[in-house]
């Protein structure tokens, strides 16, 4: 399985390809929604991981450039918003 990681805090980033790839998960990351897009673009996935706030524009907008695309791969969209015990 191949995951794009959609992630600007590159620490949580790497964090997050490690876990994965103790699972078998090939994870590719991206650090803002340009170069996320510009991976959609390019390779196949079987699904996008992405953050809900990046330093260009929001996970929102991203989810909608995909689909405008027609890019049809799975979106699961992480926030850290809310209070502590709500965090992701």
């Amino acid at each position: 399985m191949r995951i794009l990681l959609v992630e600007d805090e590159l620490v949580v980033a790497r964090s997050v390809a490690a876990l994965l790839s103790g699972h078998r998960i090939t994870t590719d990351i991206a650090g803002s929604g340009e170069d996320g897009l510009d991976h959609l673009r390019t390779y196949t996935y079987d699904a996008v991981v992405l953050d809900r706030m990046l330093p260009d524009m929001d996970g929102l907008e991203f989810g909608r450039r995909v689909r405008t695309a027609r890019i049809t791969t799975p979106i699961l969209m992480l926030s850290g918003h809310g209070d502590t015990a709500t965090r992701v």
